[in-house]
C-alpha cells in the first residue's frame, strides 16, 4: 500500500520538470533585432538629410541662375549675387559634408535583385553627382572672383563672403564662367538620369532601392 501511494508522486515529478523546463522558454526573451540603417537597408537620418536638402537648393539655385542670366542691371545683380551665390556656396559647405559623411558612413547595401553591374553605373553616378555638387559652386566663385570688377556679396546679408585668391584678368573670368556653365547644364543630365533609375527601381523593378534615401517611403527590411 505504501510502495503505492509513492508512485504517483514519482511520476509527477517529471511533468513538473516539463512545467518548468516549458515555462522558462516561455519566458526567455527574445533575440532584439538591430535598428541601424545599414542593416535595414536605409541611409541614415542625417545622409537623407543632406541629400534632400542639397537637392532642393540644387534644384533652386539652377533655375535662379538661369533666369537670372536673362536679367539686366539690378535685377540680375540682385538675383545671382542676393540669391544664387549666397545658395551656392550654402549647397558647396553641404556637399563637402555629405562627401566626408559618406566616406566615415558605410551606405546600406543594395538588394539581391540589383546586379553588379547596375551597382557600378550607380557608384558611377554617384561619384560624378558628387564631383558636380561641388565644382559648380567652385567654378561660380572663381568667376565671380576672376572679374577685374568685383561686386562684393554676402550670405543673405548676414556676413560678406570672400573672393578666391585668384588672378584677376576677364579672360579667365570669362573662361570660368564657360565651365559653370557647362557644369550647370551637366548637372541638370546627372539629376535627370538619377531621377530615371530612382523612378525605374521604384515602379518597373519594384525593388527597395528608392525606399533606402525616400524618408516618407515604409522600410520593406524594418
Amino acid at each position: 500500500m505504501g510502495s503505492v501511494a509513492r508512485q504517483p508522486l514519482q511520476g509527477q515529478r517529471p511533468a513538473q520538470g516539463l512545467a518548468l523546463s516549458s515555462r522558462a522558454t516561455h519566458i526567455a526573451p527574445a533575440p532584439r533585432r538591430s535598428a541601424g540603417p545599414a542593416r535595414r537597408g536605409r541611409y541614415s537620418a542625417v545622409a537623407m538629410g543632406l541629400h534632400w536638402a542639397i537637392a532642393s537648393l540644387l534644384l533652386t539655385n539652377l533655375a535662379l541662375g538661369f533666369f537670372g542670366a536673362s536679367l539686366d542691371g539690378a535685377d540680375k545683380l540682385f538675383v545671382i549675387s542676393g540669391i544664387h551665390k549666397p545658395i551656392g556656396m550654402t549647397v558647396l559647405v553641404l556637399s563637402i559634408a555629405r562627401a566626408i559623411w559618406r566616406l566615415l558612413h558605410r551606405p546600406p547595401p543594395y538588394s539581391a535583385a540589383v546586379g553588379p553591374l547596375q551597382r557600378r553605373v550607380a557608384g558611377a553616378v554617384h561619384g560624378l553627382l558628387y564631383g558636380l555638387m561641388i565644382g559648380l559652386p567652385i567654378s561660380g566663385w572663381w568667376m565671380s572672383s576672376a572679374l577685374p570688377a568685383r561686386h562684393a556679396f554676402t550670405y543673405f546679408g548676414l556676413f560678406p563672403l570672400p573672393f578666391l585668391p585668384v588672378p584677376q584678368a576677364m579672360w579667365i573670368a570669362v573662361a570660368a564662367d564657360q565651365v559653370h556653365m557647362t557644369l550647370g547644364w551637366a548637372v541638370v543630365c546627372a539629376i535627370a538620369l538619377h531621377v530615371t533609375a530612382a523612378l525605374k527601381h521604384q515602379f518597373f523593378d519594384r525593388d527597395d532601392v528608392m525606399a533606402r534615401m525616400a524618408f516618407w517611403m515604409a522600410d520593406r527590411n524594418a
